[in-house]
């Protein structure tokens, strides 16, 4: 093989790194969900800020509301007062299991951070979050994060 030859070859091999580099950015948050889960999400109303904009104790928020952990979520449901503890896999089918009546205020969930731990939680619970994060916008909800007391 001449000097072009291996000169052509190690081009095609930095456009296709470019190439397969590039697509994966564009699709690492679409993993956190699968479009059933999307689909089934969007039945609920568009986001209705004036709904909840006074809402200052989250006791009276009416939409599902997310405690991040060091080791997942806690799902929690104003309607029946559950709580559910999850991974976060396991969010998004928990969500769009959820029934419409769920959702007064729309498409917005609440979320706060964890407030104690010790050692590394901190960093896990940091974690967390950005996997939340990347979760509710694979599924398009919004998310009203509320500062940890």
């Amino acid at each position: 093989m001449n000097a072009d030859g291996r000169r052509s070859s190690a081009c095609a091999c930095v456009v296709l790194v470019v190439v397969v580099g590039l697509s994966s950015i564009g699709t690492a948050g679409d993993e956190a969900c699968s479009t059933a889960q999307r689909k089934a999400l969007a039945r609920i109303p568009a986001v209705r800020h004036e709904d909840y904009k006074d809402v200052l104790d989250m006791q009276y928020w009416r939409n599902p509301y997310l405690y991040v952990l060091r080791d997942g979520v806690e799902l929690r449901s104003a309607g029946n007062g559950t709580r559910t503890k999850l991974t976060i896999a396991e969010l998004p089918r928990a969500l769009a299991g959820l029934p419409q009546a769920a959702w007064p205020y729309g498409r917005v969930i609440g979320a706060q951070d964890q407030a104690l731990g010790s050692g590394d939680d901190f960093r896990y619970i940091e974690e967390n979050h950005k996997r939340v994060d990347a979760v509710m916008k694979c599924l398009r909800l919004q998310v009203n994060w509320v500062p940890s007391a």
